[in-house]
């Protein structure tokens, strides 16, 4: 089914930039769909009024080496982690078969633009160790973790742009930041380059991103010498 967006854009019509909150009293049960469509244009359109929306399809760009050219954290924790695992078993169908897994801090919402990377990432560098020099055997074991901190203070007008978003429903957090150098099991990383992090937020209501905020990275000792000194 056509949503009214792409019917709008397939007749060449102007595509409106708001639309008026729907009526739910009055109508079928067999419009249940179609009513449920409305609601989200109107959530769509009328968070667009507030917000930009954003996509993070830059999420699957990769630095020199082939990992994740951005780090991801929620709100509430410093570091950025992926972790993925590969490991060899007997099939029932006899052979030896590889199993894969990934764990990560990063949000789901953002995670799933990573997938692709992250795919690479274990094709890359688990699966040869797997299959070594004599070819696959039951019971091997390979993993590779990335990590990365944030090593910043938000601005204050910043966290009062996401508290003020919060006020939405059902919208989860991002910062997302250039990666720094990430650490893989005990490579020593280069020290950060400040760049400057992206705040998004996704609403579930709308099934879309949105760019929150921007704002410059402040060293922990910038932070103090500005905070504590006279």
């Amino acid at each position: 089914m056509e949503t009214l967006y792409q019917i709008a854009e397939r007749h060449k019509l102007p595509r409106p930039k708001f639309m008026k909150e729907p009526k739910t009293e009055n109508h079928y049960g067999i419009e249940a769909n179609a009513y449920n469509q409305i609601r989200k244009l109107y959530k769509l359109s009328e968070l667009g009024q507030k917000y930009q929306p954003i996509s993070l399809e830059f999420l699957g760009l990769k630095d020199e080496k082939g990992f994740p050219k951005f780090a991801v954290y929620g709100l509430e924790k410093s570091r950025c982690n992926i972790s993925i695992k590969s490991s060899t078993y007997d099939s029932f169908g006899g052979g030896v078969k590889i199993s894969d897994s990934d764990d990560s801090s990063v949000p789901a919402f953002c995670y799933g633009h990573m997938k692709k990377t992250i795919k690479e990432m274990r094709e890359k560098h688990l699966h040869p160790k797997l299959r070594g020099i004599f070819g696959l055997k039951s019971g091997v074991e390979a993993r590779m973790s990335l990590s990365q901190e944030f090593m910043s203070v938000i601005p204050q007008e910043t966290k009062e742009k996401i508290e003020k978003t919060k006020e939405e429903d059902g919208f989860s957090f991002a910062i997302i930041s250039e990666s720094a150098g990430w650490v893989v099991d005990e490579t020593v990383r280069q020290l950060p380059k400040n760049p400057d992090p992206l705040v998004i937020g996704y609403s579930y209501a709308a099934n879309q991103t949105y760019l929150i905020d921007t704002f410059d990275m402040t060293s922990m000792e910038q932070w103090i010498a500005k905070e504590f000194t006279e």
